[in-house]
């Protein structure tokens, strides 16, 4: 008998209310930890963004010293000196004066380093030169830049100091117009020289551009311990600086942290105030919000948890039943769908299995008539017949036999390493070989389809290696839930295989392209190709044969199409061949073999090159029997194409009528005269148009044409092209 405290609801709730005090334990000791962290990253932070603050002052403060030690030593400032020492300004070199100026504007008006003046103060004569002009050493430190803690005694007093470069504490300085500054002197003199120069930082710009935080007070001290500046409205008291023993830190002193830094190269003291209760405040914030949630996040899940324990308890209770009545209820409510898809199967499972034994009979016959080669007697493993499946085709074009071996078995080799690769990276998958050339992998229950094109571009890396000796084109179809659609899935990956383009690397197909029935190239191109191979012209039957590829090229043909347009031009070659021989040129099997075999446009060119030539030449033998009026007429039109030839004029040279003779070339070679004229004319037109840089007038000349008019109206009509248009595209394709 089940009891209220044994039974399967009591269970699941004691479960859950278990994991949720762990969790809510782990939680509060994590919080503590936590909130000790929260105090300590504070800390940090403000110690971090007080470095970043000193880096940033003591690069900017090097940079201004050594500013001013390269005004200092300048040329022209020493030639100055050396002026104003004779006592008289009239003897001065203003166009150094001038470049003095410039350079102290320029450092003035740079934004980045802050300076609102630099003054060169000469003792003798008295002169300062300053951003704004020159001045009287009195009237440029009362009326300019004045300020009562530095007059001009003060700077005549630096003239004799031994230190060389001093930062004095920041003043408030008036200008002309009696606007005040807060600004840092940095002054360099030396007891050799009569003469200093005093650069003067705007230090709450400073201050603004280089301390990022806003909290709390900012000091600047000098090794010796005094002020140099404070961000402070009122500065009361400065004993923190006789506490700090280290060269950087805090300290806690009157409810307030200090922060302090000493510069490594300037030797200044840098401190940051902050009010203790601001960091406290922080965390006491932190508290309520983590203390509110965690009180939040229990109730829920109490909640959740007498929820869940009822979602769980009934249907289970009811499968329990079903189970043992090995009747499945009539209904279910208020269960998740997993449970009713399990019911569903129960109530399917003797239907599924009799469906089942017959799918795997149609695969064994399948299995019989493809000869797949598997080491499971099943062609789908029996555990994974009810899931969802994706086919991966890879179709195998052998560019040569491996040491001898027949196709199969090098076709069986790719398999084996196909079948280990996808079986390492989907335990649900089985590999067999269709045909001689063809490896399909089933892979069940793909989780992402994502990961299976991960695994397609991995495979295409690796036999990128091998193109060499044999291209492989993958077909992955698209996800499919029932096994019934396997004669489905099989076909959507044949018609993917139509699509293999004509290209010299490894491909990946996965979505079905807009069907083309049409071919993509001109069929107007075709038709004058055949008409040129009967002819036997075989120079212009490769040129519009290279043209057609070249227009599939460019139009992304599939390779199906490079295919059917090669069987078209071999169908019409064995037509001319039966009409000379009265017998068809070749097998068609070992014709479609070969077509088949070239794997890129070039072998396919090339293929097609050695078809034309042999037909051209039969036809050619057959025109041009040896005949001395022929032969006389060919040379004749070859070597005087450019003149104006009339068939009367031949006809006179080997005393022959105009009419006889032009039946008489008509009957030999299969065209008229006139047409041989053309075809000498438009092949020596586009050696010159291809070959030369000759203006398209002067070539219409040397071909017997006066018109520049006449032969673009003619090139055109001949040729499909303007003579400009086939220049152009010649020196593209060279």
């Amino acid at each position: 008998m089940i009891t209220k405290r044994s039974s399967l609801f009591t269970k699941i709730f004691l479960g859950f209310l278990t994991i949720i005090i762990l969790l809510s334990i782990i939680l509060l000791v994590s919080f503590g930890i936590f909130r000790n962290s929260v105090r300590q990253e504070i800390v940090s932070f403000h110690e971090l963004s007080l470095a970043h603050t000193v880096s940033n002052y003591e690069n900017r403060l090097n940079i201004v010293k050594n500013l001013l030690l390269t005004m200092y030593y300048d040329e022209d400032v020493s030639l100055l000196y050396q002026q104003l020492q004779r006592g008289n300004k009239q003897n001065v070199d203003y166009l150094r004066l001038n470049n003095i100026w410039s350079d102290i504007r320029a450092h003035a008006a740079n934004p980045l380093l802050n300076i609102e003046n630099i003054a060169l103060y000469f003792d003798p004569l008295s002169f300062v030169v300053e951003k704004d002009g020159t001045h009287g050493a009195d009237e440029f430190f009362s009326k300019y830049l004045s300020s009562p803690d530095y007059t001009l005694d003060f700077f005549d007093q630096q003239m004799s100091t031994s230190q060389l470069l001093q930062t004095f504490p920041a003043a408030s300085f008036k200008n002309y117009y009696q606007a005040s500054k807060e600004l840092l002197p940095v002054v360099l003199s030396t007891p050799s020289n009569h003469y200093l120069i005093a650069g003067f930082l705007d230090a709450d710009k400073m201050f603004n551009a280089l301390h990022p935080s806003a909290d709390g007070n900012f000091y600047i001290y000098n090794k010796h311990g005094g002020l140099l500046y404070t961000s402070a409205a009122e500065y009361e008291d400065d004993s923190i600086f006789n506490d700090i023993n280290a060269n950087q830190g805090y300290l806690t002193q009157n409810h307030h942290y200090y922060f302090y830094h000493k510069g490594a190269s300037t030797g200044l003291i840098y401190i940051h105030e902050v009010p203790m209760n601001r960091i406290v405040a922080r965390i006491s914030s932190l508290n309520q919000i983590a203390g509110a949630l965690f009180i939040f996040a229990v109730a829920l899940s109490i909640i959740l948890a007498i929820w869940m324990s009822r979602r769980f308890n009934q249907p289970l209770l009811q499968l329990i039943q079903a189970v043992v009545n090995q009747k499945p209820p009539s209904s279910m409510t208020n269960s998740p769908a997993e449970f009713h898809l399990l019911l569903d199967k129960l109530s399917h499972i003797f239907t599924e299995i009799k469906r089942k034994d017959a799918v795997l009979t149609n695969y064994s016959f399948m299995n019989q008539m493809r000869r797949i080669h598997s080491s499971s007697p099943f062609p789908i493993p029996l555990d994974h017949r009810d899931g969802s499946f994706i086919l991966v085709l890879c179709h195998i074009n052998l560019r040569e036999h491996e040491e001898g071996q027949p196709v199969e078995k090098v076709s069986y080799f790719i398999r084996e390493f196909i079948d280990l690769f996808m079986s390492d990276r989907f335990s649900k998958s089985r590999t067999f070989q269709m045909d001689a050339n063809e490896v399909l992998t089933v892979v069940f229950d793909v989780e992402e389809r994502q990961l299976l094109t991960e695994a397609a571009a991995r495979m295409k890396q690796i036999y990128d290696q091998d193109v060499d000796h044999y291209l492989i084109t993958v077909c992955i179809s698209g996800e499919y839930q029932r096994t019934q659609q396997f004669e489905e899935a099989y076909r959507q990956v044949q018609q993917l295989l139509r699509q293999r383009m004509m290209i010299q690397e490894t491909q990946i197909i996965s979505e079905l392209a807009t069907h083309i029935d049409f071919p993509l190239y001109r069929e107007s191109d075709l038709e004058i190709l055949f008409n040129h191979l009967e002819q036997g012209n075989a120079s212009a039957v490769i040129e519009l044969t290279d043209t057609l590829i070249e227009q599939l090229r460019r139009k992304k043909a599939p390779a199906i199409q490079y295919r059917q347009l090669a069987e078209r031009i071999v169908i019409k070659r064995d037509e001319l061949a039966f009409l000379i021989q009265g017998q068809y040129q070749s097998d068609r099997l070992k014709d479609r073999d070969e077509i088949n075999g070239c794997l890129s446009a070039e072998e396919l060119s090339a293929y097609l090159r050695g078809v034309i030539y042999d037909i051209c030449v039969k036809i050619e033998e057959r025109k041009l029997a040896k005949d001395d009026v022929i032969d006389f007429v060919l040379h004749y039109v070859e070597h005087h194409y450019n003149e104006d030839l009339s068939l009367d004029s031949v006809a006179s040279k080997i005393n022959l009528s105009s009419g006889y003779l032009s039946n008489y070339i008509k009957q030999k070679t299969g065209v008229t005269f006139s047409e041989h004229i053309m075809e000498v004319r438009i092949r020596k037109a586009k050696e010159m148009l291809r070959d030369s840089s000759l203006p398209i007038g002067v070539i219409a000349e040397k071909i017997g044409y006066y018109s520049a008019t006449s032969f673009n109206r003619w090139f055109k009509k001949a040729t499909g092209l303007s003579p400009g248009e086939y220049r152009r595209q010649s020196t593209l394709k060279h």
